[in-house]
């Protein structure tokens, strides 16, 4: 508990251009977590990071994992592209395509309404998250009309082929990071409303920078999350897989160049 509100709660034009009352943010008001103001990022600190009461363009998977990169891991990455601010959005989760198209129409609306300009607008999603992120980049691509630059960084994502960037969409860079031995990854792309295609997804896109890491399972990581090799984003993975980020972005800025 806070001896202040969140200041998303408080409906202030002047001072603040997102509110939960516009239904903003997890789903604003609509959101039963968020109608008490005075709680910290909904009573689970352990996991979650919230900096200054705003929310930090980040998804989970489905089912709302928990499995979530700290905040200095997303700030890392917010660095890397270089961002100003970072949002950490939150989904329903729900394993449905219709879930996710969902979730992808409302990130895209958020991106368009709180992107900075002159800044690439970088998206970042765990699991299925990652193909939420897929469908947002192609909403913001075709938005506007491939002028503004995307980043779009998928983690333990199950590539199927219905999630994929469209042909058209040449203003997104994607980065995907995958760990061979996952096996949520490649079993995880059922889907529950019986609308989506059934059995094994894949771990790499065609047309992706894809990058491998090794698994870091630590007494500091959840064993279950450890065993399963679909924990990308934990601290010790975020530690191997970033530099190897990093310098890919880094060969395709000199080869641009």
């Amino acid at each position: 508990m806070w001896l202040s509100v969140d200041p998303l709660a408080n409906y202030n034009p002047i001072f603040e251009s997102e509110h939960y009352i516009d239904g903003e943010h997890n789903g604003g008001f609509y959101n039963s977590g968020n109608l008490n103001p005075y709680s910290y990022t909904y009573q689970n600190p352990v996991v979650f990071v919230d900096p200054n009461g705003k929310q930090a363009f980040f998804m989970h998977g489905t089912w709302g994992n928990q499995q979530f990169m700290s905040d200095a891991s997303q700030g890392a990455i917010q660095k890397t592209f270089g961002n100003s601010k970072k949002y950490t959005e939150r989904w329903s989760g729900s394993n449905s395509m219709q879930a996710r198209r969902t979730a992808a129409r409302e990130q895209f609306n958020f991106i368009i309404n709180h992107r900075i300009e002159g800044e690439p607008i970088s998206i970042v999603g765990h699991s299925h998250g990652g193909n939420v992120g897929v469908m947002a980049a192609n909403m913001v691509d075709a938005y506007y009309e491939g002028k503004v630059p995307i980043n779009l960084i998928t983690i333990n994502t199950p590539v199927r082929e219905e999630y994929q960037l469209d042909t058209s969409n040449t203003s997104t860079t994607h980065y995907n990071i995958y760990n061979s031995q996952d096996v949520v990854q490649v079993s995880g792309g059922t889907d529950t409303s019986g609308k989506g295609k059934l059995g094994l997804a894949g771990r790499t896109y065609p047309n992706a920078t894809n990058i491998q890491y090794k698994d870091q399972v630590s007494i500091f990581q959840d064993v279950g999350c450890g065993l399963s090799g679909h924990c990308g984003t934990s601290k010790e993975n975020v530690k191997v897989w970033l530099p190897k980020l990093q310098q890919a972005i880094n060969v395709k800025q000199k080869t641009q160049e």
